[in-house]
């Protein structure tokens, strides 16, 4: 048998059993104490280590199988090109607190378009009749939820009559739900939809208002186009340093900032000064180089003094001001009683980069401005209600992920918002929708009310539906509390007179 077959079979691990295979990528090796890598020296020798490509992932297995069991259940989670898969859960139930906006009434299309103005709506062809009588339901709830969360006119919800929705159509892949921007339409898929409504919406209104403010696109993608889109941005990218942050970075600079200064000073004077210096000599240049270091002012000249007396030669005119501007630096650095306070990215910000490292080929979903405004949007509105609204926003806090940490422990990575970084988000998100209201883009309103007598007797009409009726229902499954009498079939509508579009 040839080299080659041999290197193929057990590459492709051939004979190998489905249990004991090594996933694709990886590899475990022996470490027999020989060659380590470790600066701490905590890699202990006779013990496992597993790699993928030149990345070591975790060291000190006590035996193969251990490192086996661990790196399988790495994997399991991944896909092909090793990424983690993401896929937005899908909730166990949909429950909801709030107020009774619908009188026990079942909703019909005709609502959404009287209620909120939309301009349409679908529903996909997998979508039974007791399906998309829930989705009807429990999205009418939710959109209340939204403009009562927001304090907004109902006929806000549909941007004025610009918006559609569709609920289990146009949907594809683990996506759980999607807004499309040239068809201005959201779209909540039949089972993962439920819980990103408010992530949805907050799509379109960057969309919205992208238009109105003359944006080629979302707004958050031009975010200085609007100045409290920009301090959105800012504000869940960066945060102010704590004093032991400013202090560790200020550390940190000042030593990179004495190194380069050495190196350039050495570079300058030290090989002249062991070719005709003595030992006296050079321990005077230690001292000299010392006060350099400290940013003592006039060092330079009395080091070049130094230099001319023991070599007969100054240090040259351009490496000397090189060295003066070090000391400069370095006397500024010492003259500061207290380091500067400065910012440093914020958890939500570091986490959805990585968070796109680990779960995207590519990269540049997760950690864009478009993406990270939806998910703290949907946090601030889970936030801001007093309430449970699942369907609204169910999923504000899904976004994570189990990823393996530095010590090759397995760590939850959260790509949204928490703790004080997430109120001081959702304290700019209530200074973007105040003044939305006051520049009339948004219509202040202090109560949602319920359906209307009118309304309640619109529902009692019962108009043709065009959807069959009989099989079970998934979506009815999820509702917490369903009603038991329904009182009008769900309808599919448009405000034009043909047939159902988006």
């Amino acid at each position: 048998m040839s080299a080659t077959l041999l290197r193929k079979q057990k590459k492709e691990q051939f004979c190998v059993s489905k249990e004991q295979k090594i996933p694709k990528g990886y590899a475990i090796h022996f470490n027999d104490g020989k060659h380590t890598y470790s600066k701490n020296e905590d890699w202990k020798p006779g013990t496992y280590y597993v790699t993928k490509g030149y990345s070591i992932l975790r060291t000190n297995f006590e035996t193969k199988e251990a490192a086996l069991k661990w790196v399988q259940e790495l994997a399991k989670g991944r896909n092909k090109n090793g990424k983690i898969r993401f896929v937005p859960p899908q909730l166990a139930h949909v429950k909801r607190t709030g107020p009774d906006y619908r009188n026990g009434v079942e909703i019909t299309g005709q609502h959404y378009l009287d209620t909120f103005g939309f301009r349409g709506g679908e529903f996909g062809n997998w979508m039974n009749q007791n399906d998309r009588q829930t989705s009807l339901n429990m999205g009418f709830e939710a959109l209340k939820d939204l403009a009562s969360a927001l304090k907004i006119s109902d006929k806000d919800i549909a941007y004025q009559g610009t918006l559609a929705i569709a609920f289990g159509a146009r949907g594809s892949g683990n996506a759980a739900a999607h807004y499309e921007p040239l068809r201005t339409v959201i779209n909540l898929t039949k089972m993962h939809g439920a819980g990103s409504l408010a992530h949805e919406w907050w799509h379109g209104l960057d969309d919205y208002l992208g238009t109105k403010m003359g944006a080629k696109g979302m707004l958050s993608e031009q975010p200085r186009l609007y100045a409290p889109f920009q301090k959105l941005i800012d504000t869940m990218k960066y945060k102010q340093e704590t004093p032991e942050q400013a202090a560790k970075r200020t550390e940190a600079q000042t030593e990179r900032t004495r190194k380069n200064a050495a190196s350039w000073l050495d570079s300058s004077v030290l090989a002249s000064l062991k070719r005709y210096g003595n030992e006296e000599q050079m321990e005077t240049y230690a001292v000299l180089r010392e006060a350099f270091l400290s940013g003592e002012p006039g060092s330079v000249e009395q080091i070049s003094a130094f230099k001319k007396n023991v070599t007969g030669r100054v240090i040259p005119k351009s490496e000397r001001e090189r060295l003066e501007i070090f000391e400069r630096m370095l006397s500024g650095m010492q003259a500061q009683e207290a380091p500067q306070i400065g910012r440093t990215e914020t958890d939500f910000y570091r986490n959805s980069v990585r968070m796109g490292k680990e779960c995207e080929k590519d990269g540049g979903y997760w950690d864009s401005n478009v993406e990270m405004t939806a998910r703290a949007f949907a946090c601030y509105i889970k936030d801001k209600l007093p309430y449970t609204s699942d369907y609204l926003a169910g999923h504000a806090d899904c976004a994570l992920t189990l990823v393996s940490g530095k010590d090759g422990e397995m760590e939850v990575l959260k790509a949204f918002p928490v703790g004080e970084e997430r109120r001081a988000i959702n304290a700019v998100f209530d200074e973007i929708i105040q003044d939305l209201k006051r520049e009339q883009l948004l219509t202040h309103a202090d109560v949602t009310l319920p359906l209307s007598v009118s309304e309640l007797r619109e529902a009692a009409d019962g108009q043709l539906s065009m959807f069959g009726i009989g099989r079970p229902s998934v979506m009815d499954q999820l509702a917490a509390n369903r009603p038991t009498d329904k009182k009008s079939p769900a309808q599919t509508v448009s405000r034009k007179n043909h047939e159902p579009e988006i």
